[in-house]
């Protein structure tokens, strides 16, 4: 209680009222802490460059509005001629090997790419190398039927395509996969290697087989017979030969007995040939052609195509009924008119 009385009694000093409010105390800024004419520049700089940006944005805003803004010429400059190419590379020759060769450069050649990919010489191509005399033109033929090529033995052939060039690759029967049959299609359209090409009976070339086949139909100027026989061009293949026979500038005879053509594949293939100037003799015997869709696309490509001299139908459903027992088609072109006849079909 005690405590309680003394400190009632005590008594504080009165403050004076405040003569100012805090909100208008000026910020403590360099120009304000500075007494001299220096801040005052400062600030009145500062204002003036403030006041000048918000000018030229309400300008700018106003232009934008009445769509009166105008930009400056614009001006390019390029190089002198001298200067605009720096450098040039010429393409590689592929014949760069083939200069001077002899027949002993052919087959070391040939022997060390065999050991360099640990795959088998082949036999019969080594016999056939010795016995080469002429080098300067195209040797008559490189057989390889019945040769089981893998792609291991077809990357060693290059260093053969490199140096020499032939009449006729034989590559029947050869076991071919997609691999090896792409890589033998890309070397004989590179280095030229044949006028005459047989890949028949290879059913494992498969799509990548068949895409570069097209490829070198298209891009190859030397090559004018190929042999297809009995090797599958079915419906995710067709495309690809279709486009590069229709603008194939070479081949001029094309056999493709038995390789699945009826239906899709060969409306795709008689659609490109109304185009074709170039091919010859076309030979589709064995296909199981029908006389509905099959025919009527026959029909349109020998309208439209006057450059066709032989059309090989043998052995298709394609008729026309004569009486009970005979049946015949009638094949026909602006140069040549063949009667094909057909066995009975019960």
């Amino acid at each position: 209680m005690k405590n309680r009385e003394n400190t009632g009694d005590m008594t504080f000093p009165e403050l004076p009222p405040c003569d100012q409010d805090p909100k208008s105390l000026p910020l403590r800024t360099p120009t304000t802490e500075s007494d001299g004419e220096e801040g005052v520049e400062v600030r009145e700089a500062t204002e003036a460059m403030d006041q000048s940006k918000t000018n030229e944005d309400k300008e700018i805003v106003a232009q934008e509005e009445n769509g009166r803004i105008k930009h400056g010429p614009k001006r390019v400059t390029f190089p002198c001629d001298d200067d605009i190419v720096s450098g040039a590379l010429e393409p590689k020759d592929p014949w760069r090997h083939a200069q001077n060769v002899t027949v002993d450069d052919v087959i070391t050649s040939y022997s060390q790419a065999c050991q360099k990919l640990n795959c088998k010489q082949i036999p019969k191509l080594t016999r056939q190398l010795q016995d080469l005399t002429d080098l300067s033109g195209r040797v008559e033929t490189m057989d390889l039927k019945g040769e089981r090529l893998d792609h291991k033995a077809c990357e060693a052939l290059e260093e053969i395509f490199k140096r020499v060039q032939f009449k006729m690759v034989d590559l029947e029967q050869t076991n071919l996969d997609e691999d090896g049959a792409s890589a033998l299609f890309d070397m004989i359209e590179y280095y030229e290697s044949a006028t005459h090409l047989n890949i028949s009976f290879n059913k494992h070339i498969g799509t990548r087989g068949w895409q570069a086949a097209a490829h070198m139909m298209r891009k190859t100027n030397c090559l004018q017979y190929l042999d297809a026989r009995n090797t599958p061009l079915l419906d995710h293949s067709a495309p690809f030969v279709a486009r590069a026979l229709r603008i194939s500038s070479s081949l001029t005879v094309l056999h493709l007995e038995n390789t699945s053509l009826s239906g899709r594949p060969l409306m795709l293939l008689a659609t490109a040939l109304k185009m074709n100037i170039v091919l010859r003799e076309l030979y589709l015997a064995d296909n199981r052609l029908n006389s509905l869709q099959d025919s009527a696309q026959l029909g349109n490509l020998l309208k439209f195509n006057n450059c066709i001299q032989i059309l090989d139908l043998r052995n298709n459903h394609i008729y026309k009924k004569r009486n009970k027992k005979k049946r015949r088609v009638c094949v026909c072109t602006y140069h040549v008119c063949i009667y094909i006849p057909l066995n009975i079909i019960h």
